[in-house]
């Protein structure tokens, strides 16, 4: 650089330490009304996670359970006030899991066995329900403990004739 030159001047730009926190705020708030809209449409705030629309939004209700201890009081509080489940989806899968045995266990007590058929008229996901457990069990992602739990209703893993099969 020769002396006819002059270096680059730059200016330093100094943003409000606050402004950042204060988006955040605004955006966890805006989709918390976008939860609220969701709640009140469908009755829960268990806002599916991929589906095409909402998975945004699936995602934010998921970050909010993992990151529960992180959230503000007040935060806690808006999202109690309209239901919000904070169950994991591990445990809500749980719980889904043992309402449908509880279903299978009834079935037997009146049917007498547990051959569901897939489009068992009564109770359609009943049906899907059992054969998707035979489904895991052959692919070995059944659990241990769901395999044993099925076992103790003489659960029958292999159906030799699909036909024989009770309506």
């Amino acid at each position: 650089m020769n002396e006819s030159e002059e270096a680059p001047t730059f200016k330093l730009i100094k943003f409000p330490s606050n402004k950042r926190q204060h988006s955040q705020k605004r955006s966890w708030g805006e989709t918390f009304q976008e939860l609220k809209t969701y709640q009140a449409k469908n009755g829960n705030c268990n806002v599916p996670f991929r589906k095409e629309g909402l998975g945004k939004l699936g995602q934010w209700v998921t970050k909010q359970k993992r990151n529960r201890n992180q959230l503000t009081i007040e935060q806690i509080n808006e999202l109690d006030s309209i239901g919000f489940n904070w169950k994991k989806l591990d445990q809500r899968n749980e719980d889904r899991w043992m309402e449908m045995y509880k279903r299978l266990q009834d079935y037997r007590r009146k049917i007498g066995d547990c051959q569901v058929i897939n489009l068992y008229k009564p109770d359609p996901a009943l049906g899907r329900w059992v054969s998707c457990q035979r489904g895991l069990n052959k692919f070995g992602r059944l659990s241990e403990d769901r395999f044993k739990l099925l076992s103790r209703l003489d659960f029958i893993w292999h159906l030799k004739d699909p036909g024989d099969r009770r309506q």
